[in-house]
């Protein structure tokens, strides 16, 4: 019902991450062999203690409404999904200090819910991922472009349509019936596509 990463409301799942990651980027990803990379931030130095840590912030990154990311726009941003961290910029940088050493803080800031958004008054919510909102009907409906100037280089596919709150066998059906390319199925059903040569990711 939410698209904003910071809404504790919405259940922590794979489906709202993978979600949260087309509309919006972190400071950081971690990779397949539990390393962080960088995202938003270029660079990052943690003081003895590991209770103040520096992060350089990418240059020339546009949030989808036009605007440059800032290294302000993103202190704010973490300071409302961690308001118990002192968050502020610095330069091209901003510096997190938190009340108790944190070695796992790279791994904190990879979380959906540190993904960097820029909130206007009016409720209005960008992101600076690869893609943006083109339609947006709550529960129902999300339809995404793909931005052309996206930093990270511009996404492969021209739009991405999801459909929410249908069944396991109603997406199974649209998969047969190839009205969609990908579904979210049960546990119980991999072996089962699998036989059918359907590629099936954990």
């Amino acid at each position: 019902m939410s698209l904003d990463p910071a809404d504790s409301a919405q259940p922590d799942s794979i489906a709202r991450h993978n979600l949260i990651a087309l509309l919006f980027d972190n400071l950081v990803t971690i990779d397949n062999a539990g390393q962080p990379q960088p995202a938003l931030a270029t660079s990052w130095q943690a003081e003895p203690g590991s209770q103040r840590w520096q992060l350089g912030i990418r240059q020339n990154v546009d949030f989808q409404d036009g605007s440059p990311l800032r290294p302000d726009a993103v202190a704010a941003s973490l300071r409302l999904t961690n308001p118990a961290w002192t968050v502020y910029p610095t330069g091209n940088s901003i510096v997190i200090e938190c009340s108790a050493p944190a070695p796992n803080l790279l791994s904190e800031l990879a979380l959906s819910r540190n993904a960097i958004a820029k909130r206007t008054p009016a409720g209005t919510i960008f992101g600076s991922g690869p893609f943006q909102i083109s339609d947006w009907q709550p529960g129902s409906k999300l339809t995404l472009t793909a931005q052309e100037a996206y930093w990270g280089g511009r996404p492969f596919v021209d739009s991405v349509v999801i459909e929410m709150g249908k069944s396991v066998r109603d997406q199974m059906i649209a998969l047969e019936l190839g009205k969609t390319d990908l579904i979210e199925v049960a546990p119980e059903q991999v072996r089962r596509l699998s036989m059918q040569s359907r590629r099936c990711d954990a």
